[in-house]
This record gives C-alpha cells, structure tokens and sequence, in this order.
C-alpha cells in the first residue's frame, strides 16, 4: 500500500509541477505577447515618421530645379534680356527718324521761307 501511496504522490507532484510549468509558460508567452504588440506599435510609428520623412524629401524634391532646368531658364532669361535691349534700341531709333524727319521739314521750312 506504500508504494501505491508513493505513485500516488509521485503522480501528484509530476502532475503539479507540470501544471506550474503550464502557467509560468503561459505568463512568459503573455510577456513576450505584450513586448511584440509593444514592438509593433514602436515600429509602426517609426514606418510613419519615416514615410513622412520620405513624402518631404519627394516634394523639396518635387520643388527644385535641376542643374539642366537651372541652365535651360538662365538661357532664356539672357535671351529676353537681349531682346528687351533690341526692342528699346528699335524704340530709341524710332525716337531718331522721327526728329530726323521732324528736323529735314524744319529745314525745308526754313530754305521755302528764305527764297520767299
């Protein structure tokens, strides 16, 4: 009867010991649960201030000139500046045939008047 009240006791204790086992592993795996859904929640915020990140160098980008872009506009603002110089060049010689014109029938004026 002893030795069925030791594998009684035996069974007992493997028994209990397993079931502490059980829940000391069911308490692990709570922590671990908890520190990946606090992983998770660190890594997501993280994706997003990098995403972030990531969209205000795309549109500083968006906003830049290029090296070609900034080439090609200084191309064109030289050749305006030529071209406004011309149209006042053209403006100032219009200036000039017009008191040239005006002078030439002053001095018809004047060469009629003194054959009078």
């Amino acid at each position: 009867m002893d030795k069925n009240k030791i594998d009684i006791d035996i069974r007992e204790y493997v028994n209990e010991r397993i079931a502490t086992e059980l829940a000391s592993i069911h308490i692990d795996i709570g922590h671990i649960d908890r520190a990946t859904r606090l992983f998770h929640e660190n890594l997501t915020q993280r994706f997003a201030s990098t995403n972030e990140w990531r969209e205000a160098m795309n549109d500083r980008e968006a906003n830049f000139v290029t090296k070609s872009e900034h080439k090609f506009l200084c191309d064109d603002i030289s050749l305006l500046k030529e071209h406004k110089a011309r149209l006042e060049g053209m403006a100032s010689q219009k200036s000039v045939m017009i008191a040239f014109i005006i002078a030439f029938m002053g001095l018809l004026i004047g060469i009629l008047n003194f054959f009078k």
